[in-house]
């Protein structure tokens, strides 16, 4: 009982609780501690009948008072609505502070328990003593005559000694205890039998006691210990095993007033995909004007389209036009190891949309659940079933009104069919990288945010001009580095020449001044770019230069040239010769000014014959195989034409580079004191751009910088 006294007192001290002869017990909670754990402490002496009887006071007790707390638990609750309007003081102010939840209230009173459940677990364990052997116990013990008698649990016999024993001429605590192991298919009597003759003592000196009940105590209290903290993981919301069942609930990001969000006039850009979706506005907005004409309003959208294009920024722009809540969920969210949490997921989504209707589900990356499903060998149960349920969803016997389900994606070929049918996904909606248009708009719209030298119109145009097939988000990223490099500079103003560093970084790297360059390489370097800007210039389909430059940089380790793409919906033969006459124009170089060849070309060398191969494979421009189309096989895909054809396409491959060189070292030939003008120019600056280009070469033969305006 001393036992329980002192649980109680560190309870006292932890909860403030008042300790008299009546046990008084602060919360339901503690009495459920105290219900489970006082049986155990009960348990632990050596003596079973009074700790039973110890046991059931406790017991008693305890579930007595435990039902006194319930009923005054029930008074309480029923005076709960009477006092709620008194609940706050003069100045406002909360009196009844909420409770948390279990798991995290009262830390020093969760700490108080948790440590007095490890050392009586550690106290029980430690009570199994010490193992020696049975001819230690024989020589030390039994010869000394200080053991009193034995006591068999199972296969260990525990032994008892005298107050005051010595062993080894070293006295035992009174709470040390020793124990043999009796031998497989043994038993301690006989054992014992033979070990009391050979010392001449009677077997009664020394009883053998046989426990027939085990001790069960501490695998109880390991369990407990461990509910203990399983139920404080859940309430922390922990991913553990013992979460599983709270897996099913999605936790959406839910915007319910995009009140001073995301407009279209925000979003630059994307004009047909604006349009496009503009009707969704008008279906939120007002369902009745087209239920009326007899029209179903477009259950979903998908948008697709390369990374950083503005899929997830328009869907924010549709909620916040229609003013309607906007749950968004990635992808990734549903996907989970264990079975069935994807499907609860969708099935917690949809419900949660259908109580917030009208409403917007947005589901990016859509693609990691809407994968196709496998028809025939390996496939993933989950992920089918997942899906499985977001089509039941979508359009199932349930019908699904106010809710229009948005998605994004950038692989929608891998989707399943199942999905994108109508009914479903109505709306495919298509959001392309930025046209030269477009990426004025966008420049526009991120330069106004920038402390700018001069207005934003003016570096926007020049700006789009340099940054080809470039996206939304990488021309964010443009205007945030040059902001950045003026930052690290110590200017008060962002200026072009912040721009162009930013332009360079992004698409070359940033340079690498620490590379050493051997002499002649770096010559042989400048003939080479000097070689491809000459070419480049002089035919008339080939992209016309903007910059080059021999700097060491991250992608190119021995310079680079930034071509501008020309504007062309239709690629003609002419216009594929001229662009492999460009690609392979550094290779010629090399062959005028020095007669040999290096490895600067193999880049460049690599492309135009990918060039030449889908112009004579997948074109149908070769000559001697003439109008015949294949695809190009990939990862040792079946090719559905004969070893005779491959060779005549292959034949034709290195006919058209050829070709192609030989132009381009006759072109630098008869243009030979323009090649070593830029190459000096070249060596001399490192770095030349359009208008140093234009001072070298003069004007285009073919007109092409008009388009530029640079």
């Amino acid at each position: 009982m001393s036992l329980c006294t002192s649980v109680l007192s560190s309870l006292r001290r932890a909860r403030g609780v008042a300790v008299t002869g009546r046990i008084t017990l602060p919360s339901s909670r503690l009495s459920h501690s105290l219900l489970r754990n006082t049986p155990l402490l009960a348990q632990r002496g050596q003596n079973h009948a009074s700790a039973s009887r110890l046991s059931s006071v406790s017991l008693h007790t305890s579930t007595v008072l435990l039902e006194k707390e319930r009923g005054s638990e029930r008074k309480d609750d029923e005076q709960g609505s009477e006092g709620s309007s008194n609940s706050r003081d003069q100045h406002g102010n909360n009196k009844n502070q909420q409770q948390p939840p279990e798991g995290q209230q009262d830390p020093a009173f969760n700490m108080v328990i948790d440590g007095l459940l490890i050392y009586l677990l550690y106290s029980l364990w430690s009570d199994l003593g010490q193992e020696i052997s049975f001819q230690d116990f024989f020589d030390k013990f039994l010869k000394s005559g200080e053991v009193t008698s034995l006591r068999v649990s199972g296969h260990y016999a525990y032994i008892n000694l005298h107050d005051g024993a010595q062993i080894d001429g070293k006295r035992v605590p009174p709470n040390k205890q020793f124990y043999f192991k009796i031998r497989p298919g043994d038993s301690a009597e006989n054992m014992m039998a033979a070990a009391f003759q050979a010392v001449g003592v009677h077997p009664m000196e020394v009883p053998i006691v046989r426990e027939e009940r085990p001790n069960i105590i501490p695998i109880l209290m390991v369990a407990l210990l461990l509910i203990r903290f399983g139920r404080r993981l859940i309430t922390a919301n922990v991913q553990s095993p013992l979460t599983a069942f709270r897996m099913g609930a999605a936790k959406p990001h839910i915007v319910k007033s995009p009140v001073g969000g995301v407009k279209f006039s925000d979003v630059a850009g994307m004009r047909e995909a604006k349009e496009e979706i503009r009707e969704f506005v008008d279906y939120l907005k007002t369902p009745k004007r087209f239920h009326e004409l007899g029209a179903r309003i477009p259950k979903g959208a998908i948008l697709t389209g390369p990374p950083g294009t503005g899929k997830t920024l328009l869907a924010k722009a549709v909620s916040s036009e229609a003013n309607v809540p906007f749950l968004a969920m990635a992808g990734s969210d549903f996907v989970e190891m264990i079975g069935g949490v994807g499907a609860a997921r969708v099935r917690s989504l949809f419900d949660q949309a259908k109580r917030c209707a009208p409403c917007i589900i947005f589901i990016d990356e859509v693609d990691a659940v809407g994968r196709k499903r496998a028809e025939a060998g390996a496939h993933n149960p989950e992920a089918e079933q997942t899906l499985n349920q977001l089509l039941v969803e979508m359009d199932g016997m349930e019908k699904l009104e106010g809710v229009v389900v948005m998605a994004s994606t950038n692989r929608v070929d891998i989707l399943d069919q199942a999905l994108l049918r109508p009914g479903r996904f109505d709306r495919k909606i298509e959001i392309a990288l930025p046209t030269q248009a477009e990426r004025v708009e966008i420049f526009e719209t991120h330069l106004r945010k920038l402390e700018l030298e001069m207005p934003a119109y003016t570096y926007a145009k020049r700006l789009a001009t340099l940054t080809p097939g470039q996206s939304g988000a990488d021309i964010a990223n443009v205007c945030n580095e040059a902001a950045l490099h003026a930052g690290r500079e110590n200017q008060n103003k962002v200026t072009e020449a912040n721009f162009e560093y930013a332009i360079e970084r992004i698409l070359a790297g940033s340079e690498k001044r620490t590379i050493s360059v051997a002499h002649d390489e770096r010559q042989r370097s400048a003939s080479y770019e000097a070689g491809r800007c000459l070419v480049a210039w002089m035919t008339q389909y080939s992209p016309p230069p903007l910059k080059t430059s021999i700097l060491p940089r991250t992608t190119s380790a021995l310079g680079y040239t930034q071509f501008a793409p020309v504007p062309a919906m239709l690629v003609t033969r002419e216009s594929i010769n001229d662009q492999l006459c460009s690609l392979v124009g550094g290779r010629a170089a090399e062959t005028v000014s020095y007669g040999s060849l290096s490895t600067l070309s193999q880049k460049h060398l690599k492309k135009a014959t990918e060039l030449a191969e889908r112009t004579v494979q997948e074109f149908g421009m070769g000559e001697s195989v003439g109008q015949l189309s294949f695809d190009k096989t990939e990862g040792g895909s079946k090719r559905f034409y004969s070893n005779h054809l491959r060779q005549k396409l292959d034949q034709e491959v290195a006919q058209m580079v050829q070709q192609a060189n030989m132009r381009a070292v006759k072109l630098l030939e008869e243009n030979k004191e323009l090649l070593d003008k830029l190459t000096a120019a070249l060596r001399e600056k490192e770095v030349l751009n359009h208008k140093d280009l234009v001072k070298i070469l003069g004007d285009p033969p073919h007109s092409k910088d008009s388009f530029l305006e640079l």
